[in-house]
């Protein structure tokens, strides 16, 4: 009987990525992959460690799979074993630990029959940090192609520099040939990366030069950037996303505060008008772009009128989304040794008053789109009421009755009414839209 395992991760669209390369090299060692379910010999959790919160999750399912899995033996790996290796010498069921930078000796390393053999591979390996590549992506509609790792901005709470390494970036002709080979299976690439504005392979190829050749060279779909700075938002990237309409006009930015002072504190190299004139420079040459953003709450020092000059901005900036964070410490940080830490109370009521915000700009950006036709890209699965969802290149989520063929297709639907966590609409060859075509709901849907 062949060996089995299974993978969790936690955290970005690269560790997601890391994943599939980990999947793809146990798979081709003769392994087999089973649900947590038919409890698999070898629990592999990918780990992130960029929130405490992220930390706690970790261990949390780690101390899960020791306790209702007995004889499972656990790998961890990931960013919180290259924060603090020692986090994990005393946690049950841990059979080995791998860093980031021998994730794609996984198979090596876990098939090793002697533990010291393995922990020596662990430590020894000398491998390219870049992986052949990847051809599919478990578990997902749109595929994730690495193009670029690690960071050395230092931002005054970030961990990531430390556990990423220095800013690199893999060689265009790989990217390209990943991308091929999963436009056969997928209809939409997110090209990422830790800092991917930051992408310049040995020809001296920019970011936006890797857009521009995927396009010209593929015939995948949909291209979309994963998270990107405001500042890494060139003219070339937007006159590119003005020219192609495979290029999503969406951009994932961090604004994380809009307070001036805060900003300088956090080590973030930009100011808050200079975040609101770069996106007023998009949207003056993009039909209605989306922005969605990182936005940070109780940095220590955050003043009430910090707190409500990142409110203000917010609202100018429009954001289509908003992932909220409470600040947390990062031990090794600047941020974690500053002091005015904000008491646990003042971030939950700010955190609480940026999401009221956060769902009114969903349903003010949404609401244009009342009466139009959007292209989705369908999920593989239905939501909770059986209904079909997709996301449009703007990253709407749009929510629709009907048949399972639909699924994995781009398909215009037509937007019939707008609630801040999704657009509600019906197939537009199936005829005229309804009044209401979604099935009774129970409250908004968060965004």
């Amino acid at each position: 009987m062949k060996p089995s395992f299974f993978i969790a991760t936690f955290g970005c669209k690269v560790n997601q990525y890391d994943s599939q390369v980990m999947r793809e090299k146990l798979l081709g060692a003769g392994w087999d992959e089973k649900p947590w379910e038919q409890r698999p010999d070898v629990a592999v959790v990918n780990t992130c460690t960029v929130t405490g919160t992220a930390d706690a999750k970790a261990r949390k399912l780690i101390r899960r799979i020791a306790r209702e899995l007995p004889g499972c033996r656990i790998v961890v790996t990931g960013c919180m074993v290259n924060r603090d290796r020692s986090l994990f010498d005393d946690a049950p069921g841990i059979w080995k630990v791998v860093d980031n930078e021998h994730k794609v000796d996984i198979a090596d390393i876990i098939t090793s029959a002697d533990d010291d053999q393995g922990v020596r591979l662990c430590a020894q390996a000398n491998t390219s940090s870049w992986p052949v590549g990847i051809s599919g992506f478990a578990g997902h509609t749109r595929a994730f192609v690495k193009a670029q790792d690690g960071c050395d901005a230092w931002c005054a709470y970030c961990i990531v520099p430390a556990v990423r390494g220095k800013p690199r970036s893999r060689p265009m002709n790989q990217v390209l040939e990943e991308v091929g080979r999963l436009s056969a299976r997928f209809k939409e690439i997110v090209l990422t990366g830790i800092h991917l504005g930051l992408y310049c392979d040995g020809s001296g190829a920019d970011l936006a030069a890797l857009v521009r050749t995927v396009l010209e060279t593929s015939s995948v779909e949909r291209v979309r950037v994963s998270s990107i700075e405001v500042n890494e938002i060139t003219p070339e990237l937007v006159e590119i996303a003005a020219r192609s309409r495979r290029f999503c006009p969406h951009f994932h930015v961090a604004l994380q505060s809009g307070s001036g002072r805060v900003l300088a504190r956090m080590n973030r190299r930009y100011t808050a008008e200079e975040f609101l004139r770069r996106i007023d420079r998009v949207r003056a040459q993009l039909d209605r772009p989306a922005f969605t953003a990182d936005v940070m709450v109780g940095f220590p020092g955050e003043t009430d009128q910090d707190f409500a000059d990142t409110v203000a901005v917010c609202r100018t900036a429009g954001f289509s989304r908003m992932h909220i964070f409470p600040y947390s410490d990062r031990p090794g940080t600047p941020a974690a040794k500053m002091s005015g830490k904000c008491p646990a109370s003042v971030i939950r009521t700010r955190k609480k008053a940026l999401e009221g915000l956060a769902c009114e700009l969903a349903l003010e950006y949404k609401t244009q789109f009342v009466g139009e036709s959007v292209d989705v890209l369908v999920e593989t699965s239905r939501d909770r009421f059986g209904r079909l969802c997709g996301y449009t290149g703007r990253y709407l989520r749009v929510v629709f009755d009907g048949p399972d063929e639909l699924r994995g297709r781009i398909l215009p639907v037509r937007i019939a009414r707008a609630e801040p966590g999704a657009l509600f609409g019906r197939p537009v060859p199936e005829g005229p839209v309804p009044e209401d075509p979604a099935p009774p709901n129970p409250g908004p849907e968060k965004p």
